[in-house]
C-alpha cells in the first residue's frame, strides 16, 4: 500500500495542476479554490522540503490571493441576488461591482508579482528542491489566467481597468529590468515569464484585441521562456548545439515582438502625450525582453567528446515550431476581429522588438573584452540597483501606510474590553454599519409613510413638541427673575430662578399642576453656591444637601458591607 500512495513530489504536482484546471473554468467558485489547490500544492512541496518552517513561511502569502477570491465569489452571487430586485439602486451595484472588480484584480496582480507585499518572489527558487528553479513561473501563469478567464468581471470598470494597466505595466518594466541584471540564465527566465505575463495583462486591460487573441500571444512568450526554464533543469538541452540555440533565439524573439506589438500599436490616441508616454516606456520594455532573450541564450558546450547521433526531430526542435504556428494565428486573429492601428503606430510598434533583437545579435559576436564588456556590466549592476530602490520604497510605503492604519484603527480597538464575545458583538455593528450605509439609498421616505401612517404622525409630534419648547424658552427669557441656563436641545433645556424661595413657590407650583417628571427641575444660580433639585414636585436637596436621606446612615452600612466581602475574601 505504501508504494500506491503518491509521494510529496506528486501530490503537490497534481493540486498545481488542477488549480491552473480550475482558473480556466468559467465557474463562479472555480478561481478561489482554483488558487486554493495552488496553494495547498506549494504548502505540501515546502512541507516535504529540507527547511520545511522557512519554506512555508515563504510561501504562506499565497493565501491572500484566496481570500480576496473567495470575497470576489461572495459578493457576484449578492450581485445576482440583487440584480433582480425591483429597489435595488443603481449606485449600490455599482459599488459592489467595484468591488469585486478590485478583489479579482487584486489576487491576480499578487500572484503576478505585481504588488509590494509579493513581488521579489520570483528571485527564490520554489520549496521541491528537484524542480525549485521553475516552480515560480506557476504562479504568474495563475495569475494571468485569472485576469484573461475572469476578463468580464473587471473590464467592464474602467477605473479598476485603468490602475490595473498602469501596475502591470510597471511590473513588466521591473522585471525586465530585473531579468537583465540577474547574472545567472535560470534567474533571468524566472523573470522574463512574470515580463510575458505583465505585458499579456496589459494587453487585455487595453482591450485592443479580443481576450482569446491575448491568451494565444501569451502562450506564444510565456511557453517558450517557460520550456526554456524547465529545460534548464534537464542538461540545458536547448542550448546544445549551434542549430538549437539560433531556433530558440528566434523564438524567443518573434514570440516577443508579437506580443509587444498589439500593445505598443493600439497606443495611439486621442491624447497624444499619453500615447508618447506608453509607446516610449512599452517599447523600452519589449525592446530590453528582445535583447535579454536572444543575447543571454548562450550555446552550451557539448557535454560529451562525441556528440550523440540523432535522427533530427528532438522535442527541442519541434517545440519551436509548435510556439511559432501560433503566432500567425493570433495576428491573423487581431485583424479578423477589426484590430486596426494607425499605420504610423504599426510600424513604430515593430521597432523596439527589432532594435532588442538586432542588437543582441550583435552583442553574442566574439569581440575582444574591453570598454564594451564594462559598459555592460555597469548597465547590469543600474538595473540591480533600480529594482531594489522601487522595492525599498514601495516597502517603506507600506510601512508607512500600515502604521497610518494602526493609529486610525487604535480608538476603534479601544472601543471594546477585550472581551471575547463583546468583541464579537462590536464586529457585528460595525458590519450592520456598513449594511446599513449601503441599503440607505433603498429607503424611501415616502413609500415608507404610505406603508407606515403612524410614523408620519410620530414625526409630526416630535416636531411640535420640539417648537413648543423653543416657544416656552422664549417665553420664560422675558420674566425679569428667570435665566436661560442651556439653550433648547430638542425639547429640553434648563433655566434657574433667583433664590430658594422662587425655587420653593415654583415646586409648590409644578406639584399643583401635577408636574410628573424625573428630569432636574429648576435650581439656583450656581455662582451663588446654592443647588436645589426638584423631582416631581418634591425637594430632594438643598444648598448641596440631601433632605430625605440620611447620608451618614448610607456610609455606615457600605463599610458594613465592605466588611462582609473584605472577610469573605481573606483580606
Amino acid at each position: 500500500m505504501s508504494r500506491l500512495r503518491p509521494g510529496p513530489r506528486a501530490t503537490g504536482g497534481l493540486l498545481c495542476a488542477a488549480g491552473l484546471a480550475l482558473l480556466a473554468l468559467p465557474a463562479r467558485f472555480a478561481p478561489a479554490l482554483g488558487v486554493e489547490a495552488l496553494a495547498a500544492g506549494f504548502w505540501w512541496w515546502a512541507r516535504a522540503s529540507e527547511d520545511p518552517a522557512q519554506q512555508i513561511r515563504r510561501w504562506s502569502w499565497l493565501r491572500r490571493p484566496a481570500t480576496a477570491l473567495w470575497l470576489a465569489a461572495a459578493v457576484e452571487v449578492t450581485l445576482t441576488g440583487a440584480a433582480g430586485a425591483p429597489m435595488a439602486p443603481p449606485a449600490t451595484l455599482a459599488f459592489w461591482a467595484r468591488v469585486e472588480a478590485v478583489a479579482v484584480v487584486w489576487a491576480a496582480l499578487e500572484l503576478l508579482a505585481a504588488l509590494p507585499l509579493s513581488r521579489p518572489f520570483s528571485d527564490l527558487p520554489g520549496p521541491l528542491f528537484s524542480h525549485g528553479p521553475w516552480l515560480p513561473a506557476l504562479l504568474p501563469a495563475a495569475g494571468f489566467l485569472l485576469l484573461w478567464r475572469q476578463a468580464a468581471r473587471w473590464l467592464q470598470v474602467d477605473e479598476v481597468r485603468e490602475a490595473t494597466a498602469v501596475l502591470l505595466l510597471l511590473t513588466a518594466a521591473l522585471a525586465v529590468a530585473r531579468a537583465y541584471g540577474r547574472r545567472r540564465w535560470t534567474a533571468g527566465l524566472r523573470w522574463l515569464v512574470v515580463c510575458d505575463s505583465a505585458l499579456a495583462g496589459a494587453l487585455l486591460a487595453s482591450r485592443a484585441v479580443a481576450p482569446w487573441v491575448a491568451a494565444v500571444l501569451w502562450a506564444g512568450a510565456f511557453g517558450t521562456h517557460g520550456y526554456l526554464l524547465a529545460a534548464e533543469l534537464g542538461g540545458a538541452t536547448p542550448r546544445r548545439g549551434a542549430i538549437s540555440a539560433a531556433l530558440w533565439r528566434l523564438t524567443s524573439w518573434v514570440t516577443t515582438a508579437a506580443l509587444g506589438w498589439p500593445l505598443l500599436a493600439a497606443a495611439g490616441g486621442p491624447d497624444p502625450r499619453r500615447s508618447a508616454v506608453v509607446l516610449l516606456a512599452g517599447g523600452l520594455i519589449v525592446g530590453l525582453a528582445a535583447w535579454v532573450g536572444v543575447a543571454r541564450l548562450v550555446e552550451a558546450p557539448e557535454r560529451r567528446a562525441l556528440a550523440r547521433p540523432s535522427s533530427g526531430f528532438t522535442l527541442s526542435r519541434a517545440a519551436p515550431a509548435v510556439l511559432l504556428a501560433g503566432v500567425p494565428l493570433a495576428l491573423a486573429g487581431t485583424w479578423w476581429v477589426g484590430f486596426a492601428p494607425p499605420p504610423l503606430f504599426a510600424l513604430l510598434a515593430l521597432l523596439p522588438p527589432l532594435a532588442g533583437g538586432g542588437l543582441a545579435l550583435l552583442a553574442l559576436r566574439p569581440a575582444a573584452p574591453g570598454r564594451g564588456a564594462a559598459a555592460g556590466q555597469r548597465a547590469q549592476h543600474a538595473a540591480r540597483a533600480l529594482f531594489r530602490l522601487v522595492i525599498g520604497a514601495e516597502r517603506a510605503l507600506v510601512g508607512w501606510g500600515g502604521r497610518l492604519l494602526r493609529l486610525f484603527a487604535t480608538p476603534l480597538r479601544d472601543l471594546h474590553t477585550g472581551d471575547a464575545q463583546e468583541y464579537v458583538l462590536f464586529l457585528a455593528g460595525v458590519a450592520v454599519l456598513a449594511i446599513l450605509a449601503n441599503i440607505a439609498p433603498l429607503l424611501n421616505v415616502s413609500a415608507l409613510q404610505e406603508t407606515f401612517p403612524r410614523a408620519g404622525r410620530l414625526r409630526t409630534r416630535i416636531r411640535n413638541h420640539v417648537a413648543w419648547a423653543i416657544e416656552a424658552r422664549d417665553q420664560l427669557a422675558e420674566l425679569p427673575d428667570v435665566e436661560i441656563v442651556t439653550e433648547p436641545r430638542l425639547s429640553l433645556f434648563t433655566f434657574a430662578l433667583a433664590d430658594d424661595a422662587a425655587t420653593e413657590t415654583l415646586a409648590v407650583m409644578s406639584e399643583r399642576i401635577s408636574i410628573k417628571s424625573t428630569s432636574l427641575l429648576p435650581r439656583a444660580h450656581t455662582s451663588w453656591g446654592t443647588v436645589t433639585l426638584v423631582i416631581n414636585g418634591r425637594i430632594v436637596m438643598r444648598n448641596r444637601k440631601l433632605l430625605t436621606v440620611d447620608e451618614e446612615e448610607v456610609m455606615e452600612r457600605v463599610n458594613r458591607i465592605a466588611g462582609r466581602i473584605r472577610a469573605s475574601l481573606g483580606m
